[in-house]
């Protein structure tokens, strides 16, 4: 039997049970969840970023702040929306501001492709 179908054992079932209906977590959902939060897929493409919540932290950081030097030939203002993706992995309030970004964006792409096809 291999790490990923060993059954839960019935004791911690039944306390699960006793405290919520809420089914028990199973192994292969936390290392699916933890799987997914270590990479980030962009324009159809998938990036792997670190699995130590700090290290992302800080790429994501570093990103922002590499974004900010955008004088520079090698720094960008394409790093700052990146830095904040990295970010909404891990910080809730940049999550939110993300989803409402990506929200809006699309409200207004499809405002415009109405527009410019008209059915």
């Amino acid at each position: 039997m291999n790490r990923r179908s060993r059954p839960i054992p019935t004791e911690d079932i039944h306390a699960y049970e006793r405290q919520s209906l809420t089914p028990p977590p199973t192994r292969r959902s936390e290392e699916t969840l933890q799987r997914r939060s270590n990479t980030i897929n962009l324009f159809g493409r998938k990036f792997k970023l670190p699995g130590n919540r700090w290290m992302r932290m800080t790429v994501g950081i570093l990103l922002i702040l590499g974004g900010c030097l955008a004088i520079l030939p090698v720094f960008g203002l394409w790093m700052i929306p990146l830095g904040l993706v990295v970010l909404s992995i891990d910080l809730p309030r940049v999550r939110r501001l993300r989803r409402r970004s990506e929200v809006w964006t699309m409200r207004r792409y499809r405002r415009w492709q109405q527009r410019r096809h008209p059915a």
